[in-house]
């Protein structure tokens, strides 16, 4: 009767030392799963903060050649208008005499 005693001892130990085996593995493998899904989350950080710079880089660069492009016409616009500020301070000092042949040449 005592070595039954011992045998089912030892059968519960064993039993017991099974699971508790059974569950270092399952936490060796949530840790890896862990470890895994954190890499993850690092990795789709770092792309979401890649992409983020990448569409800062190109809103300036669309911003600077909007601004480039503002330049341009108001440059074209600044000679445009000095150009009939010609015209007119031309009109403004010419006689009527000349006027009027300038009307007859353009009639």
């Amino acid at each position: 009767k005592y070595s039954e005693q011992v045998n089912q001892l030892q059968d519960d130990i064993d039993y017991y030392q099974q699971m508790e085996q059974d569950f270092e593995d399952e936490r060796k493998q949530w840790d890896e799963e862990k470890r895994f899904l954190s890499n993850q989350i690092d990795d789709y950080d770092k792309k979401y903060k890649n992409a983020l710079d990448k569409l800062d880089e190109f809103s300036k660069r669309m911003m600077a050649m909007e601004s480039a492009n503002a330049e341009e016409l108001l440059e074209r616009e600044e000679a445009h208008t000095r150009e009939l500020q010609k015209v007119c301070s031309e009109i403004e000092t010419s006689s009527s005499s000349t006027l009027e042949k300038r009307l007859k040449e353009l009639r």
